[in-house]
């Protein structure tokens, strides 16, 4: 007996030896293996955010390579609350180089600042308040936007956006997209690709994207991007979100039915939303986009805004009236 035991008990040694070596060459083997999936996934992931960083400088490209434009849009306005209130309005724009023309328009129940054109001639600053029939202008262009609604035209890219506590109301020009800013070049640094799928109607291939924003109103935001990539060589971005460290989303611009273009596929409607601090919609606005035309000669006179379309003219820079404004006949 004693010597079968010692034999079982050689053989049972044996047996957990073996089964204590399976289990070690398991668990090598499942970390190896889970060591290559995570770093497959990985090279995926960089893959991914390398070739969306491409994308959308590429978008920022097509802005650079182009000479002039032309575009005119047509807004339908909602502002929610206490006070809720329906109108529309437009905006035509004008761009050659560093020279442009905005006209912006909006009902006057809006309670926005409702008729304003702005341009630069690349000599003179011209701001035209029509509503009170007085231009003023002045040498130095201004950076900083002065109509009630946002330039359709550089909506689409809204990730470029200089506009924030460092720089209240700065408005993107055509010659701020001639080449990489450090901003861009920052935000493109720390690009996140948070999730990827497929369109639920186009069922083309779609990437969503973070990167930091800045700092609105003292509250820092960053920026989530979703992009779609067509298969034929063209990227769609089709939202563009603001939205607070802590998750609430601040505003969320869409981007749908697009078109060719001078600029590649456009978006022709483009619909911005608004919320407050408690995720309240406050506004929102829809552009249908009526004109976009590239590349077309803009004579250089048209940039300058005549002092026979003002009722006034202030001179900003010698702080005087060169054209007094004539007060209206009383009523007998």
């Amino acid at each position: 007996m004693r010597a079968g035991n010692i034999k079982w008990e050689r053989v049972t040694t044996r047996l957990i030896v073996v089964v204590i070596s399976f289990a070690a060459a398991t668990v090598i083997v499942w970390a190896t293996v889970r060591n290559s999936f995570e770093s497959r996934s990985q090279g995926a992931v960089n893959e991914t955010k390398a070739k969306s960083v491409e994308q959308l400088d590429g978008q920022r490209k097509k802005y650079a390579t182009i000479r002039s434009v032309h575009i005119v849009a047509d807004a339908q306005i909602a502002v929610f609350g206490a006070n809720f209130r329906v109108g529309n309005g437009s905006y035509e724009y004008w761009a050659e180089g560093d020279l442009y023309k905005m006209k912006c328009h909006t009902d006057r129940n809006l309670g926005f600042l409702t008729d304003v054109d702005v341009s630069y001639d690349g000599k003179q600053f011209y701001f035209f308040d029509r509503a009170s029939g007085i231009l003023s202008y002045q040498q130095q262009d201004v950076t900083k936007t002065t109509g009630a609604l946002p330039n359709p035209l550089f909506m689409p890219i809204d990730f470029l956006s200089i506009d924030d506590d460092d720089c209240h109301f700065c408005a993107l020009r055509m010659s701020d997209l001639k080449s990489p800013s450090a901003r861009w070049e920052d935000r493109a640094s720390r690009i996140e690709v948070k999730s990827q799928g497929r369109d639920a109607t186009a069922g083309y291939p779609v990437t969503n994207l973070e990167m930091p924003g800045g700092i609105k109103g003292k509250q820092a935001f960053k920026f989530g991007v979703r992009m779609a990539d067509t298969g034929n060589g063209e990227v769609r971005i089709t939202r563009i979100d603001r939205v607070g460290l802590d998750g609430k989303l601040l505003t969320s611009t869409t981007f749908d039915h697009f078109a060719a273009s001078g600029l590649g596929e456009f978006p022709r409607t483009i619909s911005l939303e608004g919320f407050d601090a408690d995720s309240n919609r406050i506004a929102r606005m829809t552009y249908t986009i009526k004109t976009l035309d590239v590349n077309q000669p803009i004579e250089k006179s048209f940039f300058a805004i005549g002092f026979d379309e003002a009722e006034g003219v202030w001179d900003s820079d010698g702080r005087r009236f060169v054209k007094e404004k004539q007060p209206k006949p009383m009523r007998p």
